[in-house]
């Protein structure tokens, strides 16, 4: 018998209890060893100071959680590896130099440092904790280690075999699946490098350690399951997790396996390659020791710690609800075919599962094809929809750049996020990993080593760089950050702490009814208003009875279709009708109005009426609809009190279809549109027996009412100061009333609701508004009528926003105020200092244009998979035209269809045929606009953060001497090469070496460069910091200026208004901005190029520079001319940064192989030039 003190090291997330340890310990306290666990990420700094290294890290770029973490633990690893082998501060620095470009990260010293200062914090810390041990009464210490563990493992083993040089030491853990497999270098290295390591055990540790334990291969350091003659353990033999040694309160679930091994074999994965065959639980057995753990820990949460539950989940379902436990598990689901019954699923979440944890990988069915995964997008949609209807979470991972992933392969991937994204609870990427050993393809392809050589020799390990495939490193980590950036724009989080946890809680209750509340304090509630019965006339405040007896009367009835594959309940749903009025004030003071004799509550239950009609003509079943809409229509119109209607239509073959019908004195467009989505969440959780939880409200209608109750009634201004260009006498009333419809289409439809209009700060209503007077408007946006907007009262306070009734208001619109891209600040202006019109006299509305947005809102999410919504009905009912001009956005499914109400009249006519020609591409114009802007702001804000660093380096009073110019000798060939290329490559290359050039001369430091350039088509400029890495190859750092050039004259045409507030940062105080070095590309007319220009070329703005490249090409030639400041440069100086130059050039156009630091200019004194440069603090 021994005594054992098992590990866990950081980094590894503490959200359960370490499932490996509590087995093990289990196994050999079963076979008489005594067993202490001990997990290290339980204590808060040491799991707080990953946080804080990334926190650090993305200082650097624009990585966010969506993209960071999946690339920064490789950074975090190498720095933590390099200090465990004793690299001292300056060695470390160049490691993180060396490695962060390869995953798009931009080096800065200032960062490092703050890097350095938390990673021996770290070490400290562990030393703390590892010296607080007693280990005087173990003879065995062991280590479960994973690849973000691997530096504090060999960290803790070392120290305690420095402390107690007796104790066995063995590691073990998943890191041998894959970094570490069998057979790979760094297993190698590790058993080399790291003797103080007794065993290395690769397999399952209750049958090898223990035979380790017995004494057998006492002199053998690795072991593994070759050693047992490829015995496994059989699920029957695994004990259940013993997870005493734990402190359970700081962790959420508890863990448990059903299986070992996967019974796939997916191109990538190591599960196999690490555990053999598959195998599972006996039936019954997993189900009762979940049992058992729930009742002995008093936690009925798990996460289940095996590769799939696709195996088991049946079994276990059944058994989890004939138990009649509450227990709640997640784990790692395939989406497969079984996923896809909505029975089966029911029956998954009933007996506890809340999330699935999916391996999507890709949306292309190429790619999937590729990674032998087995199934198909369609499959996996479907799969996403129906866990997600069932209130599963659906945590999904994906991989980008697999070999052979096209550009069009990953936008359909993107394409896939977009469609499904409501499906989708957390989305976790990561660019393709590879390993030479330990996956089912490894050995498929040939590789390299990822890292320089000077690091390697300082973290000892090797990781590699799959060679002879596309796409690229850096198309890899581009469709990282892309991937990383939608998932943002579609609200989808990347889940690392509670607070993220909260909020993605937050998410998907709203989404979907069916969710339950896992992490207490996560599910929020409306709730109901008093009991009907109640509620009567004379309980409503007395100011109150004027707005329901005189205002709130209507005689325009709102109608919604909506469509269902599936046969609705219609006892369920009478319920679900009956709920739906008892939390929503309007639907209940409409009633109230006139209440009937009999029992309130009573009369309500007949707010449905249902049909049965049999479809087989589609013809007259549209015609039976019709008949239903306009016979509710004319019920409510007869009554004297505001009410509503639902018809359920049940059709032949299962499926269903429901009508809403209600008066707009209780309800407008947003409201049915919030009465939907209540209606389907709580039918839904009625239907599954679930408590009633709907989204709160902040302020009720009644307090509506009561704001309203204060606006002021003055009369409306003269018609006279608002007429402009009327024709007098114009009889409008006295013409015929026109209709006619312009479809805006699905496309524009989604610009205008995404998130990037959101970001611009602008509302869909807006864009509206803007393109109308846009359309119709003469040059100066004036619309030759008085117009007046009906909107949302929702859209001014956001109290109110999900708050049901009618609270539509009007708004006279000063068109005359209105100048070109002024149109949101006047809206703006007008609805928080203007007052809201309570009515208007027909005499002024007869002249007058609408513009209604009542109907311009999103359709209901109703769940996406049965329920579907159709849009607004209009059928039914005649519209009376109180408007001599009324223009009504409405959305239609995925679409909006603007109807343009008019009186037939030539000057009428003549704005609807303008309106109707220019009023989608008006829009496209706005969207346009938005997109490029946001885009531009995403650029510049990253390069202005990149460069915040040197603008104390540029606020330097300007020499008062004129700069030379020389001009840069190039050989013919080069020149013929350079002139060949177009734009953008000969800029990029010519930048190429001037930025080499000078990082080299300045000790191989960022470059920061003011860039211009001048085209026949205009000017564009950008400033931003060059990173020419000595560990990058000539064509990766090409590459990378293209992409960088192209996107600065992409979005140059913002930048002065991005440049506006930090140049007068760099003003302040009287200084001329002046930088370090400056290019300038200029493609000039003919007659141009033949003048030479003697004078110093401007980085454009005001802008100064120190030294200047400028290219000019021409159809006639090529020059190159260096500007420079006499005050710190000498010719001589010059002359060598020319010769320099022309022979960087060359070796770029040679194409070589080889490393950006292995690049030589060939000239004797080149340290001279880095010596002045240096001395003279020239810092790029």
């Amino acid at each position: 018998m021994k005594n054992i003190f098992l590990v866990k090291p950081p980094f590894f997330s503490p959200l359960t209890p370490p499932l490996s340890l509590a087995v093990l310990k289990a196994s050999l306290e079963r076979q008489g060893h005594k067993v202490l666990c001990y997990d290290f990420n339980v204590d808060p700094e040491l799991w707080g100071i990953h946080h804080k290294y990334f926190k650090a890290l993305c200082q650097l770029d624009e990585i966010t959680i969506n993209d960071g973490y999946s690339k920064l633990w490789y950074v975090l690893n190498a720095h933590l590896l390099a200090v465990l082998n004793g690299c001292d501060r300056p060695t470390c620095t160049h490691v993180l130099e060396a490695i962060m470009p390869l995953y798009g990260i931009s080096p800065s010293r200032k960062v490092i440092q703050e890097l350095t200062a938390i990673s021996e914090r770290f070490f400290q810390r562990l030393v703390e904790i590892i010296d607080s041990f007693d280990l005087s009464s173990f003879s065995v210490v062991g280590t479960s280690t994973y690849s973000t563990s691997l530096a504090a493992s060999l960290f803790f083993l070392l120290r305690v075999k420095q402390r107690s040089p007796h104790l066995m030491t063995v590691m073990g853990g998943g890191i041998f699946a894959d970094d570490l497999a069998l057979g790979s270098d760094n297993l190698e290295i590790l058993l080399k490098e790291y003797p103080f390591i007794d065993h290395v055990i690769v397999g399952e540790g209750e049958l090898l350690f223990h035979k380790v334990l017995q004494g057998d291969f006492r002199d053998k350091r690795l072991i593994s399951i070759a050693d047992i003659a490829g015995q496994t353990l059989a699920m029957s033999e695994v004990p259940i997790p013993d997870f005493s040694d734990f402190d359970l309160e700081n962790y959420y679930h508890l863990s448990i396996e059903g299986g070992r091994s996967c019974p796939f074999e997916c191109s990538f994965c190591s599960e196999t390659i690490q555990w053999g065959s598959y195998r599972k639980k006996p039936k019954h057995l997993l189900a009762a020791q979940m049992q058992e753990l729930t009742q002995k820990y008093n936690n009925n949460t798990y996460f289940m710690g095996d590769s799939l539950m696709n195996p088991y989940i049946m079994d276990l379902s059944t058994d989890l609800l004939d138990q009649g436990s509450h227990i709640l598990y997640d784990g790692y689901l395939r989406a497969d075919k079984i996923a896809t019954n909505r029975a089966w699923v029911k029956m998954w979440a009933q007996s506890g599962m809340q999330r699935a944890r999916l391996g999507i990988e890709s949306g292309s069915a190429h790619v999937l094809n590729l990674m032998s995964k087995k199934t198909s997008p369609e499959t996996i949609t479907e799969v996403l929809r129906t866990l997600s209807n069932a209130g599963i979470r659906t945590t999904t991972y994906w991989i980008v750049g697999f070999p052979n992933e096209t550009e069009e392969d990953f936008q359909e991937t993107l394409a896939f996020i977009r469609k499904n994204h409501r499906y989708i609870y957390e989305l976790e990427a990561h660019p393709y990993y590879y390993y030479p050993y330990g996956q089912i393809d490894s050995r498929f392809h040939n590789c390299e080593s990822l890292y320089p050589d000077h690091v390697t020799r300082a973290i000892k390990f090797k990781w590699w760089e799959v060679i002879g495939v596309q796409p690229t490193r850096q198309v890899r980590y581009d469709r990282l950050r892309r991937i990383s950036n939608l998932a943002a724009e579609m609200g989808l989080p990347n889940i690392y702490t509670m607070a993220e946890r909260y909020q993605a809680e937050e998410r998907w209750q709203r989404l979907h009814p069916l969710a339950i509340e896992v992490y207490q304090g996560t599910i929020t509630w409306r709730q109901a208003t008093r009991a009907l019965d109640h509620l009567t006339l004379e309980s409503i405040p007395k100011w109150l009875r004027p707005q329901l007896t005189d205002t709130l009367t209507s005689n325009l009835i709102l109608g919604y279709h909506i469509t269902n594959t599936v046969q609705v309940d219609e006892a369920i749903l009478s319920s679900a009708i009956e709920c739906l009025i008892r939390f929503n004030e309007a639907l209940q003071i409409g009633w109230i109005r006139n209440p009937p004799s009999d029992n309130c509550a009573a009369s309500l239950t007949k707010a449905l009426a249902i049909y049965s009609l049999v479809d087989n003509d589609p013809q007259d079943f549209h015609d039976s609809r019709r008949r239903i809409v306009k016979e509710l229509i004319a019920t409510i119109q007869q009554r004297s009190n505001p009410c509503f209607y639902f018809a359920l239509i049940q059709r032949s073959h299962g499926r269903s279809e429901l009508l809403l019908v209600i008066d707009s004195a209780i309800a407008d467009g947003r409201s049915v549109v919030l009465l939907l989505e209540d209606l389907f969440r709580i039918y839904e959780q009625l239907a599954a027996g679930r408590e009633i939880t709907l989204r709160p409200v902040v302020k009720p209608y009644t307090d509506f009412l009561r704001e309203w109750a204060f606006i002021d009634d003055s009369a409306p201004p003269s018609i006279d100061t608002l007429k402009v260009n009327l024709e007098p006498n114009q009889q409008l009333l006295d013409r015929s009333p026109q209709v006619a419809h312009i479809r805006i289409g699905t496309d524009l439809y989604q610009r205008m609701f995404s998130q990037v209009v959101t970001e611009y700060d602008l509302t869909p209503m807006e864009i509206m508004i803007s393109a109308i007077l846009k359309s119709i408007g003469d040059p100066l946006l004036q619309v030759p009528l008085p117009t007046y907007i009906r909107l949302d009262y929702r859209c001014l306070n956001a109290n109110f926003k999900y708050t049901t009734g009618q609270m539509m208001v009007l708004y006279c619109f000063p068109v005359r105020e209105v100048a070109e891209g002024d149109v949101r600040q006047l809206l703006r202006q007008l609805f928080t200092e203007g007052a809201p019109l309570t009515a208007l006299p027909h005499s002024t509305k007869k002249d007058a244009l609408l513009l209604n947005f009542d109907y311009l809102c999103e359709e209901p999410w109703l769940g996406g998979d049965t329920w579907a919504p159709q849009g607004f009905l209009f059928d039914g009912q005649e519209r009376q035209h109180e408007y001599g001009f009324e223009i009504i956005p409405v959305v239609s499914g995925q679409d909006i269809i603007v109807q343009v109400h008019y009186m037939n009249d030539p000057s009428m006519q003549k704005l609807v045929d303008r309106l109707i020609g220019r009023l989608v591409d008006e829009i496209g114009l706005i969207l346009d606009h938005c997109e490029n802007y946001i885009a531009a702001k995403h650029f510049w804000t990253k390069e202005f953060k990149q460069i915040t660093s040197i603008v104390q380096h540029v606020q330097r009073e300007p020499s008062k001497s004129e700069p030379l110019t020389m001009s840069c000798e190039i050989d013919p060939l080069t020149c013929n090469a350079l002139r060949a290329m177009d734009n953008i490559r000969l800029s990029a290359v010519t930048l190429a070496a001037y930025s080499i050039l000078l990082s080299q001369a300045n000790d191989q430091e960022d470059v920061s460069i003011f860039l211009t350039f001048e085209g026949l088509d205009g000017l564009a400029q950008g400033l931003f910091r060059i990173s020419p890495y000595p560990t990058l190859r000539p064509k990766e750092f090409l590459y990378q200026l293209e992409q960088k050039v192209a996107l600065t004259l992409k979005h140059s045409v913002y930048l002065n208004e991005f440049l506006f507030e930090w140049f007068l940062l760099l003003t302040r105080g009287g200084f001329e901005p002046n930088f370090e070095a400056a290019y300038v590309f200029r493609k000039q007319p003919i007659e141009h190029a033949l003048a030479t220009n003697t004078k110093p070329a401007k980085a454009g703005l005001n802008f100064t520079a120190d030294l200047v490249l400028e290219v000019q090409q021409n159809t006639i030639g090529l020059n190159m001319l260096i500007h420079y400041n006499v005050m710190r440069f000498q010719a001589h100086d010059i002359e060598r940064l020319s010769s320099y130059l022309g022979t960087l050039l060359n070796k770029i156009l040679e194409g070589q192989e080889g490393l950006i630091e292995n690049i030589s200019v060939n000239v004797v004194n080149q340290q001279d030039l880095s010596n002045r440069l240096l001395n003279e603090q020239f810092n790029f």
